[in-house]
């Protein structure tokens, strides 16, 4: 990866953490059932935070963060409203359809599973890791609730938010600031 893919992988980075805390939040909203509402609550909490250190890895490279379309806004509000419809497994079937492991890993992994190499000094590894595993996460945690196991999915988000690399610290009663 060069300078400008990383920078690239940045700002797709960052849209989707924009597009998935405001979807997040909104869902949150919605939802009539308190534990519903608490699980969301972890993944814009997630989402936020993750969008938080991308802009701090704007600041690192010392470039602006690029713009967020009101389009985004949109797209995600409506995301975000679908989140709060219908019974937790209607959910679960539209918020898998947000969670995209694959899009991340090209950053980190070639077609065979083998770690790129980098040809810019500046790729944080570490950010890009992180952003990978929070999508496994998610992934995760769509596969516990459907299996029942809602506790499980709930303790890997709660331990994946006080993760030393999650410097953003969003809390329960912070917005995600749209």
């Amino acid at each position: 990866m060069n300078r400008t893919e990383y920078h690239d992988a940045l700002r797709f980075a960052y849209r989707m953490e924009t597009a998935g805390s405001i979807a997040g939040e909104v869902g949150m909203l919605l939802r009539d059932d308190p534990e519903e509402k608490r699980k969301l609550d972890l993944v814009r909490r997630i989402e936020a935070g993750n969008k938080r250190l991308c802009l701090q890895a704007f600041a690192n490279e010392v470039i602006e963060a690029p713009p967020i379309e009101p389009a985004l806004y949109r797209a995600a509000y409506k995301i975000g409203l679908r989140f709060g419809e219908g019974n937790w497994d209607s959910f679960l079937d539209r918020f898998e359809a947000t969670v995209h492991p694959n899009e991340f890993a090209r950053w980190i992994h070639d077609e065979h599973g083998c770690e790129l190499q980098h040809e810019y000094a500046g790729v944080d590894l570490g950010l890009l890791r992180h952003l990978l595993s929070h999508e496994a996460l998610l992934r995760t945690f769509v596969d516990l609730e459907r299996e029942g196991r809602g506790e499980v999915a709930v303790e890997g988000m709660t331990q994946f938010l006080a993760n030393a690399y999650d410097v953003a610290g969003i809390g329960p009663s912070d917005p995600v600031g749209w």
